[in-house]
């Protein structure tokens, strides 16, 4: 969110990324999104930074029932669906338009990956967006101390810390948000089944790439 709260800038990076700089200097050559299972969330926000250039002040950690309780407990979600969805995996056949999400809806708009991994992580920040909007409500008090119960919840955010937090997004409700996903070809030096190893499907990060547009949306 930047000062002035005028404008919001989110940015996905996909799972599928390997050769990770690390904090301590080296490589990490699987792909991030195993990271905090192997080394915990403090290694995770350390090669994210490292990755980016740029510090990562705090971090939210849940898993997909407690995400599916966070959607039911503000009565849903609205968004407006860009293109068809047809998933049998997750169940999940939307037709264009706006379309309200319960939990389990909002779930698997989340989870479907029926285009690309990219458009997933697109639909995650749609879904976000919406869902801060609604727990930004003024009437929410005794819901978001509720929140702090949820079994899943990992967060370095204090207490002491959440009104102001509050505040901050309230005043930025009516913010430009600016939505990225850091993908290929832009942000990538190779993607697709990499030869004679066995990573599977890899992206290779163009770091500098990444860090310019970082420093570039993140510089206020």
């Amino acid at each position: 969110i930047s000062a002035d709260k005028s404008r919001i800038d989110m940015m996905s990076l996909p799972l599928d990324t390997v050769d990770v700089p690390m904090p301590d200097g080296s490589i990490y050559r699987g792909k991030i999104n195993s990271i905090a299972q192997k080394f915990g969330m403090e290694t995770l926000r350390g090669a994210m930074a490292k990755l980016l250039d740029v510090p990562i002040d705090r971090y939210i950690r849940g898993d997909m029932d407690d995400f599916g309780w966070m959607v039911d407990a503000v009565g849903g979600i609205d968004v407006d669906l860009k293109t068809r969805i047809s998933d049998s995996h997750v169940k999940l056949y939307l037709q264009p338009g706006p379309i309200h999400l319960d939990g389990a809806l909002a779930l698997s708009y989340t989870r479907s990956r029926a285009d690309t991994d990219y458009g997933r992580a697109a639909r995650q920040q749609q879904v976000i967006v919406a869902l801060v909007q609604k727990w930004l409500d003024p009437g929410l008090g005794s819901l978001i101390a509720s929140a702090g119960k949820l079994k899943s919840l990992q967060t370095d955010i204090g207490l002491d810390e959440l009104q102001t937090l509050l505040e901050i997004g309230r005043r930025a409700a009516a913010a430009r948000v600016t939505a990225i996903v850091l993908d290929p070809p832009r942000f990538s030096l190779f993607v697709g089944y990499e030869p004679n190893t066995n990573r599977g499907w890899v992206m290779i990060p163009d770091v500098p790439a990444m860090r310019a547009y970082a420093r570039s949306q993140l510089s206020d």
